[in-house]
């Protein structure tokens, strides 16, 4: 008799099972190791500081700048074996690593930090990406109450991506929030065709968001959108909607410490009551 064939291995099965393991003891002593090679490191830093004349946390006693240090080796060895870096445990270089990290701890503990922070980023962005298409699809096919749900869900994460870019270092990461952005803010423009009041406010409270994040550029985006907003609202003799858009411009105006962003609402607003004079 033929001997059976293989089972197939089932990726997703083992990733999910893997995921559910319990951290073992094993895992344990590891990464106690690595802690305790970066805590040498940093003993190591305090020496060759002690020895250049160049001592960090010098108002310290001795034995407390070495457990300082020692503390902050220990962590950027934990950093940057398992966060940095896929390194393997049970290789004799990781452990020289570790040790490295802990003499060249600044360095990689900020990487470490700003590491965490882009994930962050990218997550915000792409929730604003996956609730701006929501956004859309709904203004093309929802109804009035549905669209109006939309733009409430929307101006939340548009608002908390523009408050996170003062404190962002990449410029991708940067360009990445502005760019989202500027895609919800077209969207709830397209949005108001439907529903004007929340599109309105919602328009307005991302221009605001934006002037306090000192990003100008998307706070001029928000202007320009309330001001073609006003404009097709006084065309079709809607006083409400042109009413609703100026108000939000003088806010927004009033909101701006960026003369371009100020420049720009005073000149909509003027272009606004021109059409409404005419």
């Amino acid at each position: 008799m033929g001997s059976a064939p293989a089972a197939k291995p089932q990726p997703e099965q083992v990733n999910a099972a893997e995921s559910q393991t319990p951290i073992t003891k094993s895992q344990v002593e590891q990464a106690l190791w690595v802690a305790f090679c970066g805590a040498l490191g940093g003993g190591i830093f305090w020496l060759l500081g002690k020895w250049s004349g160049t001592g960090t946390f010098a108002y310290w006693k001795w034995y407390g700048q070495v457990l300082a240090l020692g503390f902050l080796g220990g962590i950027a060895a934990l950093f940057g074996v398992y966060l940095l870096t896929a390194s393997n445990l049970n290789a004799v270089k990781t452990y020289i690593f570790a040790i490295v990290c802990g003499v060249v701890w600044q360095p990689i503990i900020n990487t470490a930090i700003k590491s965490y922070s882009n994930v962050g980023v990218t997550q915000q962005v792409a929730q604003v990406a996956n609730r701006t298409d929501q956004l859309n699809k709904t203004a093309d096919h929802g109804n009035q109450e549905e669209v109006k749900s939309a733009v409430k869900a929307t101006v939340p994460v548009v608002t908390q991506a523009l408050k996170q870019f003062p404190d962002v270092q990449d410029a991708d990461k940067k360009q990445a929030i502005v760019d989202s952005s500027d895609k919800a803010l077209a969207a709830l423009q397209a949005a108001a065709v439907k529903e004007p009041d929340s599109s309105i406010q919602a328009i307005k409270a991302v221009g605001i968001a934006a002037s306090e994040g000192n990003h100008a550029d998307v706070g001029i985006h928000a202007i320009h959108s309330l001001r073609e907003i006003g404009m097709a609202g006084a065309k079709s003799n809607k006083p409400e909607v042109t009413k609703a858009t100026i108000d939000s411009l003088k806010a927004l105006a009033l909101s701006g410490k960026d003369p371009a962003l100020q420049g720009a609402a005073a000149a909509s607003l003027k272009e606004l009551e021109a059409e409404i004079n005419k």
